[in-house]
């Protein structure tokens, strides 16, 4: 069976029956004669132009026709409807049905398709909605009284009506289409195009790439182990940008930080040893940090006993102890200390002693 390209575009996306184009994660519509927006959600207001000869202009978002008492109603999709007056028709209300003939001649002929309306005696020129004046002699500009052209189009004035420049990305009557960049595209190699605005991108399949996809990759086989492949596709040529650690044509070499800047990476006597990709600093005793450059407080909180003074060494600390009590008794034994030689246990910092 064969099978269809799947729509892009989201269900209802366009309204009024746009069509909607895709253009990568975006959506455009292209929207009918009366409409406009991003999704064509809006009405052109064509009452703007004052199209109704002898009536009431409404702008509408529908079609039909309708007929009242003294009324009759003709208006189409996504434009307008005139609401006559009595005694005319046509989709204008420009067309006069008194019974009575009007065959006007000379110089004072209505002009430029408009008729002549007999009224208690009196010779009336009817002019189509692009005409104005008495004898319907002067031209209306339309693009002095609105903005028809859309998209960044250019509106100029004609004789009995206006043209719309469009940019190159957009065409129609009111350059309300984006044009399909991708009819005419030079994409090769089976790549996807995508339209854009004013231009189109060619998405390439694996092993290609340039702007239309017209040369091969040559990082499409990724040479560099630890970095990132910089082709040149005119040339075929590639180059490695290694990440940090690591060189060599390939970036397949590890590089010894350790031997190559030792004590200038790690401080205070720690020791540098080598990983891949980099190196880690083994800090000594009373000393933190990456590279081991922050010495640890020691004396924080006070270690030391019995208001004894801390002294922060470099990787140790020292308690200078308060005077005890003093005495001229016999002392036989002294808590903390050897009997035989008085040692003072390290452990017991500024510890009281009992004597006995």
């Amino acid at each position: 069976p064969k099978c269809s390209e799947k729509d892009p575009c989201p269900k209802d996306y366009c309204h009024h029956e746009g069509k909607c184009k895709a253009n990568g994660t975006e959506f455009f519509c292209d929207c009918p004669r009366g409409y406009h927006g991003k999704r064509c959600e809006l009405d052109v207001n064509e009452c703007d132009l004052s199209p109704c000869a002898f009536g009431k202009c409404v702008n509408t978002d529908m079609s039909g026709e309708m007929r009242g008492c003294r009324r009759r109603y003709v208006f189409q999709m996504g434009s307008y409807r005139c609401e006559c007056d009595a005694g005319f028709i046509g989709s204008d209300c420009q067309v006069y049905r008194s019974g009575f003939e009007c065959t006007p001649a000379g110089p004072n002929a209505c002009r430029n398709g408009g008729f002549c309306l007999v009224e208690k005696n009196n010779n009336t020129c009817v002019c189509p909605p692009m005409y104005q004046g008495l004898y319907c002699e002067k031209d209306v500009d339309e693009c002095a009284v609105s903005n028809l052209c859309q998209n960044g189009g250019t509106c100029i004035n004609t004789d009995g009506g206006f043209l719309c420049l469009c940019t190159a990305a957009f065409e129609g009557d009111t350059c309300s289409i984006n044009k399909d960049d991708c009819l005419h595209n030079k994409c090769e190699a089976g790549a996807t195009c995508v339209d854009l605005t004013g231009s189109y991108r060619c998405e390439c399949p694996p092993g290609r790439t340039g702007s239309f996809c017209q040369y091969n990759d040559p990082c499409v086989n990724m040479p560099c182990l630890n970095g990132r492949c910089i082709g040149d596709p005119a040339t075929g040529n590639y180059t490695c940008a290694c990440d940090h650690g690591y060189t060599g044509l390939y970036c397949d070499q590890d590089i010894d930080e350790c031997a190559e800047w030792g004590e200038a990476i790690c401080y205070n006597g720690a020791t540098c040893v080598n990983v891949a990709g980099g190196y880690t600093c083994e800090c000594p005793a009373g000393v933190t940090g990456a590279s081991c450059d922050t010495l640890m407080e020691m004396c924080d909180p006070n270690p030391c006993l019995n208001n004894g003074i801390c002294v922060d060494r470099l990787n140790h600390f020292e308690c200078s102890c308060a005077e005890g009590p003093k005495t001229t008794a016999l002392i036989t034994s002294i808590q903390g200390f050897y009997h035989t030689n008085f040692r003072f246990y390290r452990t017991n910092m500024c510890r009281k002693m009992s004597i006995r």
